[in-house]
């Protein structure tokens, strides 16, 4: 069904793209388009994620290979770093050992590439985001002042911590999906004001 819908979501987006920029719209009229297309976008993103769980789900043997987890994630955090710049969060990035991952590589920068987006988007203003690399486990922690969401439902699709958070909530979904299939342990922390990811990984 996600497949079905990737057309017609792309032709009502781009039909709403010529709209708004019609120069006889009404201020009123202008606000409910604009409405209709952040809807819109969130159907997309929320399509384009139920299509990689499908995806992982489909997969039974993924290709394994070795690869340098430090320079994947400076690649990361460079393309995110703009993003939280934008919401005043800082990023940093702490490595104490350059290790080799045994791992499907794809599937590593779609998770790791969740989680920074993930931090970014559920931090607060002037928040941080911490990535350290260890020789076998990485941590992502970022500041948040989210209220915990109990273990038996943290990794259930649409599952969010309150109702007015932004989101489709498959993000850990996702996350969950891909390390189970991919790279080794993970876990998540609640320390006081921080959300932390611990991967323990094979190398």
């Amino acid at each position: 069904a996600a497949h079905e819908l990737q057309t017609p979501l792309a032709v009502f987006r781009s039909q709403l793209d010529i709209l708004i920029q019609r120069d006889d719209l009404t201020k009123g009229q202008a606000e409910i388009i604009k409405t209709i297309n952040n809807n819109i976008n969130r159907l997309i993103k929320l399509n384009k994620n139920l299509l990689i769980l499908s995806k992982i789900e489909r997969t039974k043997e993924l290709e394994i290979k070795q690869f340098n987890l430090k320079t994947l994630l400076e690649k990361q955090v460079t393309f995110f770093k703009e993003q939280a710049k934008h919401k005043q969060i800082k990023i940093i990035l702490n490595t104490y050992a350059d290790p080799l991952v045994q791992a499907n590589k794809n599937l590593a920068e779609i998770l790791f590439s969740n989680l920074l987006l993930n931090a970014i988007q559920h931090n607060i203003e002037n928040g941080v985001v911490q990535i350290e690399i260890f020789d076998d486990k990485a941590l992502i922690s970022n500041t948040s002042d989210l209220p915990k969401i109990p273990n038996d439902q943290l990794f259930n699709r649409f599952t969010k911590s309150h109702k007015n958070q932004q989101g489709n909530g498959l993000g850990l979904a996702i996350v969950k999906k891909m390390h189970t299939n991919s790279i080794g342990k993970f876990r998540i922390l609640f320390q006081k004001k921080y959300i932390i990811f611990l991967f323990n990984f094979k190398i």
